[in-house]
């Protein structure tokens, strides 16, 4: 069967950077992989992506699947109760509310369309969680526009319906749930940009919320994204919030719903989006924030490691001389099936990526690997990224809303396999550096090929011994001519 699959080498290739201008991103993937990769590529029998000492997350893809609108924000849940997670989607610019059903494999059904009737404009982002009791997970938006935060309500296999909205700070960018006083039932948090506050919004019990509180992040603060942890290992979970103007704010929970007085810790520039997990395996919540450059500084990704009682040390930064990738969005995961939590982030410019730093275990990161969510007029847009298991294997998929194509992106994990990052517009040598770093086993380079089909994909699946050689047999790079048209 495999080989069928090995690639006609039909033309020389030259030792320069790859062009992506000749070709559609489908056909430029099998040109730059067979310019870098000419012999003894691939070896049968020994392709891992884990090594002895940090094991590498590799993802194939972009899968896309339509929005009713511009996607401009995306999470995850089990929408329907079949153990299954599936994917919402909301846009500032709409009301509609895009609910992707997963039908196994980490596939999905046509989207959904719940219309929240946000007065002005739409929604910046959307949380889920059960808020009603039913133990149905709904759904909460927040509304720039409207100044409100919107509740849609689970009525069953995954349906909607409009509940109501609630008055929030003004310009909420970003919406977190989480049980702030201990009553069990599910409150809401969001993030105002332009009143500078956070609003938490206490349940009744019954999915109704009374009138906010708001809590100040510091004059012209700007904060945009807030996410919910217990910080200071007090059992009652604290609120931390990433402002543009390079500063994150800690809030410790009084216990009642209610929060002291902040303290600010200084970030890289312009954090967009905050994520908390325990980075280095001692039990205490860490802070990530992802930072989108301003002025002549650059996108970096900061960590705060936690001291405990709620303090943190001064934070660490990840970037990239003359890196403009926008860092939109930033969650934590184990993606290489290490026991350690990863960052991946979502990338709303040109090239089109989401990026992965790679934790080495004491809560320091390696250097990112990118992956191409879209080219060209595809490219920009990643505005947000999830982590969730959606197909099954027991590994994390990532998940990115892109709305300039009405669109999410799902990158599937192939840990195990051989599947390859972002090589575009790279030397031979950077190309084979870069896929050196993801484990794909490399031979010399002698010459460079290419090739062009009018439809391919990289085949990213481990080759069992004999199948294409004999044991310790190397073969050129492998993929799939896919289906004339």
């Amino acid at each position: 069967m495999l080989l069928r699959l090995v690639m006609q080498l039909v033309r020389w290739g030259e030792r320069t950077p790859i062009d992506r201008s000749e070709c559609e991103w489908s056909r430029a993937v099998l040109v730059s992989l067979s310019l870098v990769l000419a012999v003894g590529v691939f070896v049968p029998g020994a392709l891992s992506t884990r090594s002895s000492n940090f094991p590498r997350p590799l993802f194939g893809g972009p899968r896309n699947y339509a929005t009713a609108t511009a996607a401009w924000a995306v999470a995850t849940a089990d929408l329907n109760g079949d153990a299954k997670p599936d994917i919402v989607a909301v846009d500032v610019n709409s009301d509609a509310v895009s609910a992707l059903i997963n039908r196994g494999r980490g596939t999905f059904s046509r989207a959904r369309v719940y219309r929240s009737r946000v007065r002005d404009g739409g929604s910046w982002a959307v949380a889920i969680g059960d808020l009603n009791g039913d133990h149905r997970p709904d759904l909460a938006t927040a509304d720039p526009d409207a100044n409100t935060a919107t509740i849609l309500i689970n009525t069953g296999d995954g349906h909607f319906r409009r509940s109501a909205a609630y008055p929030t700070g003004a310009a909420p960018q970003d919406v977190s749930v989480a049980d702030l006083n201990g009553d069990r039932s599910l409150d809401l948090v969001t993030a105002n940009k332009d009143a500078s506050t956070v609003s938490v919004l206490l349940n009744r019990g019954d999915g109704t919320f009374e009138t906010r509180r708001g809590y100040g992040t510091g004059r012209a603060s700007k904060p945009e994204s807030v996410a919910i942890a217990d910080l200071n290992d007090d059992g009652k979970p604290d609120l931390a919030t990433a402002n543009f103007e390079d500063t994150v704010s800690i809030f410790l929970n009084r216990g009642d719903g209610s929060f002291q007085t902040r303290s600010d810790l200084r970030a890289g520039s312009g954090p967009r989006s905050v994520a908390i997990a325990d980075l280095n395996r001692d039990r205490r919540p860490d802070v990530v924030t992802a930072n989108t450059s301003t002025g002549e500084t650059v996108d970096s990704v900061s960590v705060f490691l936690n001291k405990g009682s709620g303090l943190f040390r001064r934070q660490l930064d990840y970037r990239k001389a003359g890196l403009e990738l926008g860092f939109g969005s930033v969650a934590i995961g184990d993606l290489n099936g290490d026991g350690r939590p990863d960052v991946a982030t979502g990338n709303d410019t040109d090239p089109g990526t989401d990026s992965i730093l790679i934790n080495r275990g004491d809560g320091r990161f390696q250097p990112r690997f990118d992956y191409v969510t879209g080219r060209g007029e595809e490219a920009s847009g990643a505005r947000t990224i999830a982590i969730a298991d959606l197909n099954g294997d027991g590994t994390p998929e990532l998940v990115t809303a892109r709305d300039t194509t009405k669109s999410v992106s799902v990158l599937i994990n192939a840990l195990g396999r051989c599947a390859v990052p972002d090589v575009m517009r790279k030397t031979v040598r950077a190309a084979k550096r870069e896929l050196a770093r993801t484990n794909c086993r490399l031979g010399k380079i002698r010459l460079g090929y290419s090739n062009r089909v009018k439809t391919g994909r990289v085949l990213s699946e481990r080759p069992r011994a004999g199948t294409v050689l004999p044991r310790g047999g190397k073969v050129d790079v492998v993929v799939s001519r896919g289906r004339k048209r």
